[in-house]
């Protein structure tokens, strides 16, 4: 007798085991790929330099880094390859991808300003020595070195003033970007 209660507690326990691991497997399976879509949110696709940034998705920043590439050769990265010759076909695969402004590297001299009214807005910080000034309205922001200004909006790149201009920024936006690069050098310097 006392050995059917002891197999029959094993027996139990194994079959028990079997519907756990199994429940287990059908949630792992259930979960394959999150954190892979390309909708979801990730922390590194920028330098996240402070913490009310506004977080990207890895498709948001393809998007803006596709329409800056566009902006800036007249033609899309796979044109761009295609157009290349068999010896250089590598080479230019690099320049597209060194190209990517929104990226995990913590690139100091690429500023994530924020995403406002659907508008994705980058500043590229150069190396020479004359800062640029952005006037948006009452408010002004300067760059310490010249730089470059995009605002990724409806698949196209604008520049700051301009997006201020036609009413894509804001007054209020303006104010967040002007608090956001006094953030950016406090943490670079």
């Amino acid at each position: 007798m006392k050995y059917r209660i002891k197999n029959s507690k094993r027996l139990i326990s194994i079959i028990l085991l079997f519907i756990v691991s199994t429940m287990l497997i059908g949630i792992f399976s259930a979960c394959e790929g999150i954190g892979n879509d390309p909708g979801t949110e990730y922390a590194d696709v920028f330098w996240k330099y402070t913490p009310e940034l506004e977080p990207l998705t890895q498709s948001q920043a393809d998007a803006f880094n596709r329409a800056r590439f566009i902006h800036a050769t007249g033609m899309t990265p796979e044109e761009y390859i295609e157009s290349a010759s068999e010896e250089e076909k590598e080479r230019a695969k690099d320049i597209v991808e060194s190209s990517k402004y929104l990226s995990s590297k913590k690139e100091k001299t690429r500023v994530y300003l924020g995403t406002f009214n659907g508008s994705i807005v980058v500043v590229e910080i150069g190396d020479l020595m004359e800062g640029t000034v952005y006037r948006l309205g009452e408010y002004t922001f300067e760059t310490d070195q010249n730089s470059t200004d995009y605002v990724y909006n409806n698949g196209k790149i604008l520049g700051i003033e301009e997006a201020y201009e036609s009413g894509i920024l804001t007054d209020e936006d303006a104010a967040i970007m002007v608090g956001r690069m006094k953030k950016y050098y406090e943490m670079i310097n």
